[in-house]
């Protein structure tokens, strides 16, 4: 987990409940978190930090860009930055195209920190 303390971070998790807790939490583990609180503004934050995110943490379903279609435009234009989604449901269409875009792994919510912090760990590896 000390590895961690140098990996920038972009969350992408449209509930603010929820992100706040994801940035308290993740926050004391990763030098940086960044958030995001849909698949427009996180593609944004990509564009003008692309050098300074090493890995992308990204919910589903939500406003404006879900985060599959976030992931597909930037596998699009070559980003292969590592990617985990966040979802309460295991919805089978959007797994398939997860895996087809190279998304390296998905977590079923409630978040578990600890779960998310070693797939997290088996992305950057």
């Amino acid at each position: 987990m000390e590895k961690l303390k140098n990996v920038t971070l972009l969350f992408v998790e449209d509930d603010k409940s929820l992100r706040d807790v994801g940035i308290s939490t993740l926050g004391k583990i990763f030098k940086e978190v960044i958030p995001a609180e849909d698949g427009v503004e996180a593609y944004n934050i990509l564009q003008r930090r692309m050098n300074e995110i090493d890995i992308i943490v990204s919910d589903i379903n939500m406003p404006k860009m879900t985060g599959t279609d976030f992931l597909v435009k930037i596998r699009g234009e070559g980003c292969d930055k590592p990617f985990i989604f966040m979802t309460a449901h295991t919805e089978k269409d959007k797994m398939d195209i997860a895996i087809a875009h190279k998304a390296d792994n998905y977590i079923v919510k409630p978040l578990n920190i600890k779960v998310l912090i070693e797939e997290i760990e088996d992305a950057l590896e």
